[in-house]
């Protein structure tokens, strides 16, 4: 009785449901990834790859200016006023889309290709999903996102198993539709119109984003920089075929994404409650917890990766698999350090000591432009690789770092006082 007792609460936890979204996510993007590459070749693989830059470099501007915030300023609302707030939110993601949907007809104009059109379709489905996705955990609807999810994917490997998609861009196309639709559907059980939000409520949230954004903003043009610049290095200096490798290897490993998203749907927000109750100390002592209990989860799949190379094999020749395995242990050190960081910024984000991220990003940045070109021309993946760990070891130090001093200081004032 107990047991079955356990279960059912077990299975009634927001975090479960948190978890299953993310594992749909992120179990279907890997089955996505493979399936590409598979059907394009790594070659064509790689050419995706690239155009699929667009998507993440809007989805995590969105982040910054749009989801970030509203995770810090939820907790602060009674249910009236996150009501209202919800709308605004609505609103503001929509003007975003449109915003970047004018200027992505621009650069197809000016490139004569429909190829960024197409990007920005999918950057703008992805984006407003995800905002919704946090939108329903913080009003409770935890289990409205892996209801979406679950299915959205099914038909997305379903399509790529039946052979739908043959180029980059069907598959741009795919996912654009796919993810609309999904959009429509939780828009309309969140139960968020077209209704517009007056004008100088409008102005007033939009103000309040940007003053706490601004720094997350930058930091988010010069992370995606950071981040992609020895990739980019490697499509110019070792050809689609080799970044096609090292994503398909990244994909590999980044089914611990299910982890790492899974926090930044209900973390932040938890996160900043403890904050606003006992300061960094108290921050701190939930974000241990947060570390043991998730950190155990990652273990478990880094060991699970041990079995990836019979796996990959069913699907891909033996040199595709001997060249992407070949990658996959120093991106699983890579992704140890990213679950530090991600820690570290939700902690930061929290106390709202952004400014931190933003310039952590711009040294990381800096190193991505002095060593990406000479690193990956004289070692090739190694030196792709290589980069990849500095631009995470980099920011983790200065967020050790301002996190210290700024409870030191705290504590400084509470003893003079």
């Amino acid at each position: 009785m107990k047991m079955k007792s356990y279960i059912a609460t077990a299975i009634n936890h927001p975090a479960v449901w948190s978890l299953g979204d993310q594992a749909a996510m992120s179990g279907g993007n890997f089955i996505l990834s493979l399936l590409l590459a598979r059907e394009l070749g790594l070659e064509q693989f790689g050419l995706f790859t690239l155009w699929y830059m667009v998507p993440l470099v809007v989805l995590s501007i969105s982040q910054a200016i749009i989801v970030q915030p509203f995770q810090a300023f939820w907790p602060g609302k009674n249910p009236a006023q996150q009501e209202e707030y919800s709308s605004a939110l609505w609103n503001m993601q929509l003007l975003f889309v449109a915003l970047v949907l004018v200027l992505s007809f621009i650069g197809g104009l000016v490139m004569q290709s429909f190829m960024p059109v197409l990007a920005i379709l999918l950057a703008g489905g992805q984006s407003t999903y995800d905002l919704l996705r946090k939108l329903s955990y913080a009003t409770g609807r935890d289990r409205l996102p892996v209801k979406l999810s679950a299915p959205l994917y099914f038909t997305i490997v379903l399509a790529l198993i039946l052979g739908v998609v043959s180029s980059v861009q069907a598959a741009f196309l795919l996912l654009a539709v796919l993810f609309l639709l999904a959009v429509i559907v939780s828009a309309y059980q969140l139960g968020l119109t077209l209704r517009l939000v007056p004008k100088e409520k409008l102005v007033e949230h939009i103000k309040k984003h940007y003053h706490f954004s601004y720094w997350l903003l930058g930091a988010a043009v010069v992370q995606w920089f950071s981040g992609n610049a020895f990739l980019l290095a490697a499509a110019a200096l070792l050809g689609n075929s080799t970044l096609g490798a090292l994503r398909l290897a990244q994909q590999v490993v980044g089914v611990t994404h299910v982890v790492f998203l899974a926090m930044e749907n209900r973390v932040p927000i938890a996160a900043a409650q403890h904050f606003q109750k006992g300061a960094i100390a108290g921050l701190f002592r939930y974000l241990i917890r947060i570390v043991s209990t998730y950190g155990v989860l990652i273990l478990i799949l880094f060991i699970g990766l041990l079995w990836s190379e019979p796996l990959l094999a069913l699907a891909y020749s033996a040199d595709v698999v001997e060249q992407v395995m070949r990658y996959v242990p120093v991106y699983t050190g890579f992704y140890v350090l990213v679950f530090l960081a991600t820690i570290l910024r939700i902690a930061l984000r929290s106390a709202q000591l952004t400014a931190s991220i933003f310039w952590s990003y711009c040294l990381a940045a800096l190193l991505s432009a002095c060593l990406a070109y000479p690193l990956v021309e004289h070692y090739g993946w190694v030196g792709v690789l290589l980069g990849l760990v500095l631009t995470q070891l980099l920011p983790i130090g200065i967020y050790i770092q301002r996190l210290y001093a700024a409870h030191q200081l705290l504590q400084t004032s509470k003893s003079l006082s």
